[in-house]
């Protein structure tokens, strides 16, 4: 079977395809999956080195944009229609998934004009405009949150949750739950994270909580993803404050990071969601408050209804509330080890499997 999966961007919308397509594999090792991206996301560097083909068309999103590049934009379109038609000719897929950026409205559409089998996975609480226009005219929708569904047709929707990287998934198998004695003389393990590149205002707020958090009535290890602008001034930081650290760039095994920790503050992206709820780790959520329809706040809430969660909003945000907050979790271990049974709840390490299960019976469907 020949599937072909469009997404690009950001690591939200990447990994997630990347671990469709390799359940795609383990489910059937003959079968061919070729990726469609743009050539500056994510995508373009990290599809290939997981050893999947990639076509690369010029698409860009309108929002943002000044006028001037809103045209540039709209008078290119005619050019990615026709990489798309070509791509999509050349290939021959039996089915094509969008897994959300800019690249998957042309090659879905083109595809659903082309006869071809199509789905769509939206990750967020909030469907995002593309989404929901595709919803319409593609045969699959796959949603990671229940609560979702009543964005798209009812007879479309399958809840299958978001798909998780396979080493993440076997490695969760593998964690323990979580045990805090808050005795003051165990180590807390606080893990911080921004997505790739960091995040500046979680980042911020940490920084300025740092002599704070030295002054904890119990022994702290930290280990923070800063991404690359601030890994030295952190660094700094926490040396200056004496507590244990680890400043990274980039983190590149999560199962470790996750499996160690006993509290996580992120933003509230679904990709991280998935992965604290297959660990089962408690966290704060800072949504990036600049997101889409503020759908990295919806999906803070529905964590934090949950019981797994607190969140945090940007504007809330400062190293002393940051602080506060931490001291009173983690001198609350009983409320700590709830938060990671309700994270658990939540997990759909099966996402991925699925997916693919219901991408196999749609092909196979008479229209």
């Amino acid at each position: 079977m020949r599937w072909l999966i469009a997404a690009g961007g950001t690591g939200g919308h990447v990994f997630p395809a990347l671990s469709l397509a390799q359940a795609v594999q383990d489910s059937d090792p003959q079968a061919k999956v070729l990726f469609v991206g743009t050539h500056r996301g994510l995508e373009s560097r990290v599809v290939p080195a997981q050893g999947f083909d990639l076509k690369r068309i010029p698409a860009r999103g309108l929002v943002g944009l000044n006028w001037k590049a809103r045209l540039q934009t709209l008078l290119g379109l005619p050019w990615v229609l026709t990489r798309c038609v070509g791509i999509l000719a050349g290939f021959r897929p039996q089915l094509v998934v969008g897994m959300g950026g800019y690249v998957a409205g042309p090659v879905v559409l083109l595809a659903f004009l082309m006869g071809i089998p199509t789905a769509v996975a939206e990750q967020n609480a909030v469907a995002g405009r593309t989404n929901r226009i595709l919803g319409r005219i593609v045969r699959r929708v796959f949603l990671a949150f229940q609560e979702t569904e009543a964005q798209f047709p009812p007879n479309k929707v399958r809840v299958t949750g978001n798909p998780v990287r396979k080493q993440l998934v076997e490695a969760a198998k593998e964690c323990p739950p979580l045990k805090w004695g808050a005795s003051g003389k165990e180590e807390f393990r606080l893990l911080i994270f921004g997505g790739s590149q960091g995040a500046r205002g979680i980042n911020l707020a940490v920084k300025e909580a740092i002599p704070l958090l030295a002054r904890l009535p119990f022994p702290l290890v930290v280990f923070h993803q800063a991404g690359q602008a601030q890994v030295q001034e952190l660094g700094r930081a926490y040396e200056e404050s004496g507590i244990p650290h680890e400043v990274v760039e980039f983190i590149e095994h999560m199962e470790f990071a996750y499996s160690r920790a006993h509290l996580v503050i992120c933003r509230a992206g679904a990709s991280s969601l998935a992965e604290l709820a297959l660990f089962g780790r408690p966290s704060i959520l800072v949504p990036f408050p600049y997101a889409a329809d503020e759908h990295q706040k919806r999906n803070a809430l529905l964590f934090q209804e949950a019981g797994a969660s607190v969140m945090l909003e940007q504007g809330e945000l400062s190293g002393a509330s940051l602080a506060a907050l931490v001291e009173r979790l983690a001198t609350e271990p009983h409320r700590l080890e709830q938060m990671g049974r309700a994270a658990r709840s939540l997990a759909r390490p099966r996402a991925a499997q699925a997916m693919v299960e219901e991408c196999m019976a749609l092909v196979g469907e008479k229209r």
